[in-house]
């Protein structure tokens, strides 16, 4: 993969393979789900919501797991239908519009799941981060209970991520990722 660091190891599975999936988590305090899938027809129908479930024993197993973040996207709602009035109105055209409306389903069925299975042994933060854009990054980001617009870049949001897991007044949250200083 081309990345290496003493402190990283580098798993290869996919979504069904349960060694691999076991491989990964054994042992770790922090898990971060940031994988997706394909927009439009090429998205597998479900894939998310079969994979965290696939997941969610082994996180359940693992004694030192302390949290686990899943990189939602921007137009999900909160587990009970909540969402800002704005993103209430555009979620789903713009989902239509730009070939996400599986995705949109299935991450919803995913915050749905993690709220029907929370699990008193770790912490649980659904992170929902705007466009992202790769460009170079720089800019603090943060955790808001309100939607930006603003861009933000992969390795912003990286760096928010791993700080966010770190965070545990976040556990049980499903916070937008936005620019520090922006609603």
């Amino acid at each position: 993969m081309g990345v290496e660091d003493d402190r990283l190891t580098v798993v290869q599975g996919n979504f069904e393979n349960h060694a691999a999936l076991h491989e990964t988590v054994r042992g770790t305090t922090h898990v971060i789900c940031c994988a997706g899938g394909t927009y439009g027809k090429g998205y597998d129908t479900g894939m998310m919501t079969r994979f965290i479930a696939r997941l969610w024993p082994l996180l359940a197993a693992e004694p030192t797991l302390r949290t686990f973040l899943f990189q939602s996207v921007f137009f999900t709602p909160e587990p009970d239908g909540s969402h800002p009035f704005l993103l209430k109105l555009i979620a789903r055209p713009a989902a239509f519009f730009t070939g996400a409306t599986e995705m949109l389903k299935d991450n919803t069925a995913v915050m749905q799941f993690m709220a029907t299975n929370r699990n008193d042994t770790f912490g649980t933060i659904v992170t929902r981060p705007g466009k992202i854009v790769d460009a170079a990054g720089g800019v603090d980001l943060t955790a808001s209970k309100t939607p930006s617009f603003a861009a933000i870049t992969f390795a912003d949001l990286g760096a928010f991520t791993v700080g966010a897991v770190q965070n545990a007044s976040l556990h049980g949250t499903y916070p937008f990722v936005v620019p520090k200083g922006k609603p």
